[in-house]
């Protein structure tokens, strides 16, 4: 729960992921983790909860959009295509 949203708050749209984005990650040796692929699956989630502010210590950017203003088109097509 990295978000610190709490879970029965929200209702997952389904079990497939929006989008899969990958891509590098340097290595980091103050954590002695090597180079290596970082996998971020994308979900939709809805909620009627007011959410307020996200956990500071895991999310340093969070917005809530519309479809129209996601500037990934590809994942604006996919959440604009859910069922309601």
């Amino acid at each position: 729960m990295e978000t610190g949203i709490p879970p029965h708050v929200v209702t997952p749209h389904g079990e497939t992921p929006l989008r899969i984005d990958i891509h590098p990650i340097d290595a980091n040796p103050a954590k002695g983790e090597p180079a290596h692929q970082h996998f971020d699956f994308r979900f939709l989630f809805r909620t009627t909860a007011d959410i307020g502010e996200l956990q500071a210590e895991e999310v340093s950017d969070a917005a809530w959009r519309t479809v129209g203003a996601l500037h990934d088109e590809r994942l604006g097509q996919r959440v604009a295509q859910a069922p309601r």
